[in-house]
């Protein structure tokens, strides 16, 4: 006698209601995760080029495309939870998809167009100065308003989340390359004050390390008060004169003012 089959019984998951709407929302978060994961894929792939070989438009297209499936994922995973919460009574009823808000327009990019060429540096003015704080609150106006065009251009939204050890690295960056550039500043000035003081000439600061270039006067006229640096003539030689002195010039005087730079020659002879 020809024993009758038994009927195999049914999967788990088609007897269960819940298991199964979980599956094929499982199954839809797993395709729009590997889209999303293989269009960002492609973006760092082409943020890795030269900056002249990238595709800025190509990456924005991908970037609002990662933005659309991250609100279809988001509006999945509110579907699983209700399935997941729902009961057995509820689970009969065909589940409707969990209608999500349009969504907000994002924050804009707040640029002002003033802010759009490079300001001019303020050549004349002196660091800590009122035109020199205003040029540096320019120039921060003009980068910020740069960067924003930048992320603008490649899609990214203003009102993005950035997490706090990225923040850290970027203002810490920008915070030490301002200081640096403070304090070159400032070293800058100092050594320009030293060597352009419109006050002293050439000669007064050579005086002042104790040097004076050397100046004729000609033949030596008594009670003409001399300085260091001068020379005469006197007698037929040349003197220079070592501190101030109005003495008329010897070889061996006792005021040794005067030092003989070049003796008198010789009458020719017959």
């Amino acid at each position: 006698m020809t024993k009758r089959p038994q009927a195999r019984p049914a999967p788990a998951a088609e007897s269960d209601p819940r298991a199964v709407k979980l599956a094929e929302i499982d199954a839809e978060l797993a395709r729009l995760k590997g889209l999303r994961r293989d269009k960002a894929a492609i973006i760092d792939a082409d943020a890795a080029k030269h900056a002249l070989d990238q595709n800025w438009e190509y990456q924005k297209r991908l970037t609002n495309e990662i933005n659309a499936f991250r609100q279809k994922i988001e509006a999945l995973e509110a579907q699983r939870l209700q399935v997941e919460l729902a009961d057995d009574n509820e689970l009969a009823k065909p589940v409707t998809q969990t209608k999500t808000a349009p969504a907000s327009p994002s924050m804009p990019w707040e640029i002002n167009p003033a802010h759009r060429e490079m300001p001019e540096y303020p050549y004349d003015a002196k660091y800590g100065d009122a035109e020199f704080e205003a040029a540096y609150d320019a120039f921060q106006d003009w980068s910020i308003a740069t960067m924003s065009r930048v992320y603008e251009e490649h899609g990214i939204l203003a009102d993005s989340k950035v997490s706090f050890r990225t923040l850290a690295m970027i203002i810490g960056s920008i915070s030490g390359m301002v200081k640096f550039g403070e304090v070159r500043i400032q070293a800058l000035e100092q050594q320009f004050a030293k060597a352009a003081d419109p006050l002293k000439t050439l000669a007064d600061r050579i005086e002042e390390g104790g040097l004076r270039p050397m100046t004729y006067r000609g033949t030596f006229k008594a009670g003409t008060a001399y300085r260091p640096g001068d020379m005469v003539t006197h007698a037929g030689s040349m003197f220079h004169c070592d501190r101030a002195t109005s003495s008329i010039p010897e070889e061996y005087g006792a005021e040794r003012a005067w030092t003989l730079a070049v003796k008198r020659g010789k009458d020719a002879t017959r």
